[in-house]
């Protein structure tokens, strides 16, 4: 199928498909392919969608959410808000964005994207200290005078504190939100945002009217280390979405950092928790910039464009295997009987009602739907128990709300 020929007519119909949800991204993608559009799928009736592979809890649920009306609906809001629609498939989706393990197959963007070649993105503790406001601010405000663009979550405390370094700086910054672009959260960040829309972007994978749920932010991480190729963790806890964002970085190769803090109040164990485990401590911009000129000077060797958005030839994810590898190697057995140890102890910390979830985790993994009906559980209980977890490293996320004991 050529995509090219569908991308622009077919962009509110795949957004539409998002937004009902219940198919899985994996799922539109091939069965898109069958069929040959978006649009040819987003009106597809129960018994097309049984032929084309799907199980019956994902029709049921997105049959009960599909509204024919939707994806106009989503194109008049674009139109009115002058949001930008990009698609996977679109001239100007970010390249190293779509290589992570679970691209989004839509982005709202409001802003501009800035084009550049390396990024970095700043994450930590909504609770923060002091001490966290001004790293956060040094770095955020360092980075951006040498023409680094800050990737963050728009979040209060840290996420808040890197985006106003930066655009004070005059630097350009990117907020990736785990809600709707016209759901601002915090409510406090709206002004924020429009600025930021002034020097920058605020993005996000959800469609306008979603509300800022707890499991939206974990998968929103993934988007922050797309969109970058460092990740800088400055205050953490032990227990803090930051390290879940950190760890998402490993994985798909860029380097990531930690700001060593203050060890009698507990608010940086997560970070010194990143450091014996082998991430680069720093206390200082410059120690960024050494990693980042030699990660220029690779890539001018090789020729490869300096650009976000030219195309990827694979470089980047070779480049940073290695240092990914090197960074979170824990194969031996002396590490595994610790690691189960600290399973354990982190396991004795949650909640009962945690506790009673992670239990029903075997061998394979468990959609959300699934948990909520082996636990009995409600929703919102089952959505903060989920988040406990996965902050914890106990259970990770597969894409498509699914989830398996690490």
């Amino acid at each position: 199928m050529d995509k090219s020929l569908y991308m622009d007519k077919d962009s509110y119909y795949l957004a539409a498909l998002c937004a009902a949800g219940g198919l899985g991204r994996p799922g539109i993608l091939q069965a898109m392919e069958a069929v040959g559009s978006a649009e040819a799928l987003f009106f597809a009736d129960e018994a097309a969608l049984v032929e084309l592979g799907f199980q019956d809890k994902q029709i049921s649920s997105f049959l009960a959410a599909r509204r024919l009306d939707l994806p106009q609906r989503l194109e008049r809001f674009c139109e009115r808000q002058g949001v930008q629609l990009l698609t996977i498939f679109s001239y100007g989706y970010p390249e190293t964005l779509k290589h992570i393990a679970d691209p989004p197959l839509v982005l709202y963007v409001l802003g501009e994207l800035p084009v550049y070649s390396y990024a970095v993105a700043m994450v930590g503790s909504r609770e923060c200290t002091d001490y966290g406001l001004k790293a956060s601010a040094y770095f955020g405000k360092g980075l951006a005078a040498r023409g680094i663009p800050i990737v963050s979550g728009g979040a209060r405390g840290i996420d808040t504190a890197a985006h106003e370094a930066c655009l004070a700086a005059g630097g350009k910054t990117i907020a990736v939100l785990g809600s709707g672009l016209d759901v601002a959260y915090p409510r406090a960040n709206k002004e924020l945002f429009r600025r930021i829309t002034e020097q920058g972007a605020v993005v996000t994978e959800y469609a306008p009217g979603t509300p800022p749920l707890a499991f939206n932010f974990p998968a929103r991480n993934r988007i922050v280390v797309g969109l970058s190729q460092a990740v800088l963790v400055v205050e953490a806890k032990q227990k803090s979405g930051a390290l879940i964002t950190a760890h998402i970085a490993a994985d798909e190769g860029r380097d990531v950092y930690a700001v060593p803090g203050n060890i009698f109040t507990g608010t940086s164990l997560g970070c010194h928790d990143l450091i014996r485990k082998g991430v680069k401590p720093v206390d200082r911009v410059e120690d960024i910039l050494e990693d980042y000129q030699d990660w220029l000077a690779a890539r001018q060797y090789r020729g490869v464009e300096q650009n976000l958005f030219a195309p990827d030839d694979g470089f980047e994810e070779r480049i940073f295997a290695k240092q990914s590898k090197k960074t979170f190697n824990n194969t031996n057995k002396a590490k595994e009987r610790q690691l189960e140890a600290t399973r354990q102890s982190r396991l004795l910390a949650q909640t009962p009602t945690a506790q009673k979830i992670y239990a029903i985790f075997k061998d394979e993994a468990l959609g959300f739907d699934e948990i909520i009906e082996l636990s009995g559980e409600n929703f919102t209980t089952v959505s903060m128990a989920v988040l406990d977890l996965q902050v914890a490293e106990l259970i990770q996320d597969e894409g498509m709300q699914r989830y398996r004991r690490i």
